[in-house]
């Protein structure tokens, strides 16, 4: 693909981002998507890309479409020079564990949700 988009960035990666685990249920099935490079050219630690995505679930006709942040972790970043690759050890866990337990416990979705 063009424009600094990664080649796994693709139909295949949004369906299991989507779907999540491979055998779950409905299936998820890419009607279509768009991605929109970064707009700026130097991250802090990461590339960010902007993608709408319309998708089915199972065997049905209704369309879903979601707006999906992809990050992907930048090695010549400012952030990673000046830290190292933990830096996206930290924001993995913020996303995973921190955000979540801290959604419960407030009892509000503040956060983006995160799918892979």
């Amino acid at each position: 693909m063009g424009d600094g988009i990664p080649s796994w960035l693709d139909e295949r990666f949004l369906t299991a981002s989507l779907q999540g685990e491979q055998n779950k249920q409905p299936n998820v099935s890419i009607v279509n998507f768009k991605i929109a490079s970064p707009t700026t050219v130097n991250g802090y630690s990461s590339d960010i890309f902007r993608v709408q995505v319309n998708y089915r679930r199972g065997d049905s006709i209704q369309r879903e479409s979601k707006s999906l942040v992809i990050k992907v972790p930048d090695p010549v970043g400012v952030l990673n020079i000046l830290l190292g690759p933990v830096i996206f050890e930290k924001e993995y866990l913020c996303y995973k564990v921190l955000l979540p337990q801290l959604m419960l416990k407030v009892k509000c979705a503040f956060a983006a949700e995160s799918f892979y």
